[in-house]
């Protein structure tokens, strides 16, 4: 092992020889491992036989509309603490942070990171895969590919969140899409297009949210009530 998990082991959790640790590739595959060697670049590992994760019965993917300066990196740590699929970042027409192509790609890079150390930190075995910027559009005809949408929105008229995620088929593969808009919450005409698409209104009660709170409180009610 070498680069940034060699200098981690060796220089901040100042692993010895003959130390255990925990390897993981983030797809649900780990396995423990004794440290042979170590110097200031790199670790020899002896690993042993790797073990599967169980997956989960049911997939959370989280569209959020990429929120002010900071927030994206709370957001998906967050997100990986939950147990989320996937993460689409979503440009929406009150998004006020905007990527170019080549911006996002860097912010993806950083964005995995954090993804990385959450799942150390916690003992995550799955890593969730984040998506380059979806524009509304585009998002809207991916409607299809899930299971359920549901849209966390501070206007109703609301359904009961049991409500919306019965008659879910009984499967392993089970996609349900989670939708949390930005500082205002979405707009209209954007809450009007998704139930036209098949999203279904949840609310989270009364007070509006900031937007890493709304994500934190919307995972969590899914958590509990698929579980």
């Amino acid at each position: 092992m070498s680069g940034r998990e060699a200098h981690h082991l060796a220089r901040v959790l100042r692993v010895r020889r003959g130390d255990t640790v925990i390897c993981f590739d983030g797809q649900g595959r780990q396995m423990e491992a004794a440290v042979r060697d170590l110097s200031s670049s790199h670790l020899i590992l002896e690993a042993g036989p790797p073990q599967q994760i169980p997956p989960s019965p049911w997939a959370v993917h989280l569209g959020i509309a990429i929120p002010g300066q900071g927030k994206l990196e709370e957001i998906v740590s967050s997100a990986t603490q939950l147990g989320v699929s996937g993460i689409l970042p979503l440009e929406t027409e009150r998004t006020v942070v905007r990527f170019t192509a080549d911006r996002f790609k860097r912010k993806m890079e950083h964005l995995r990171q954090v993804s990385v150390e959450t799942a150390k930190q916690c003992g995550i075995g799955f890593l969730p895969e984040i998506r380059p910027v979806t524009p509304w559009r585009k998002l809207l005809a991916s409607f299809p590919e899930y299971h359920r949408v549901l849209l966390a929105s501070v206007e109703g008229p609301h359904e009961d969140w049991k409500k919306a995620l019965s008659s879910l088929p009984v499967s392993s593969s089970v996609k349900i899409l989670l939708l949390v808009g930005p500082e205002g919450d979405f707009s209209p005409e954007e809450i009007q297009q998704a139930c036209q698409a098949g999203a279904r209104l949840v609310s989270l009660g009364p007070l509006v949210l900031r937007c890493e709170t709304a994500v934190v409180a919307s995972l969590s009610i899914l958590n509990f009530l698929l579980c």
